[in-house]
């Protein structure tokens, strides 16, 4: 306990700054690409796969980061603004649940994988927690992806 004491803060703080940087770092930012936002999922076999619960956290990461001024609010905003687009647009589902992993440049199902309800759900809860940070567009953008499908 005291060597949390002494030291804790700050290894907060530095677990909170480099979990921020993996979901921006490993994000798709190509405007042009049908699968912008998507964050690649960490696994050596899959460079172009994303997972939609890693674009849920993502969402919550662009909320945290605008508090700790790691970047613009209007940065931020953009980012998630079009990400929800991706979803609205692209992200392929079934009666309101999104599929596990997606290819990071198009929105489309891979490897044959099972719709997730878990995965949907924390999907769901970064769209509404960015909506509601960011207000006005956005927040009625995040509740529309539900009802896509």
């Amino acid at each position: 306990m005291r060597i949390f004491k002494k030291y804790g803060n700050k290894l907060l703080l530095k677990e909170l700054r480099k979990s921020y940087n993996f979901f921006i770092k490993e994000a798709n930012v190509d405007f042009e690409s049908n699968g912008y936002g998507l964050i690649r999922d960490k696994n050596l076999l899959a460079d172009e796969i994303a997972s939609i619960a890693s674009v849920g956290y993502g969402l919550a990461a662009l909320i945290i980061g605008v508090k700790r001024k790691w970047i613009t609010r209007k940065k931020a905003y953009e980012r998630v603004n079009k990400t929800l687009d991706t979803f609205l647009n692209n992200v392929e589902g079934k009666n309101g649940f999104y599929y596990h992993f997606i290819n990071m440049k198009t929105g489309k199902r891979e490897w044959n994988c099972e719709i997730s309800i878990i995965d949907t759900a924390i999907f769901i809860c970064g769209a509404l927690s960015a909506g509601e940070f960011f207000r006005w567009r956005s927040k009625r953008k995040s509740g529309g992806f539900i009802q896509k499908n």
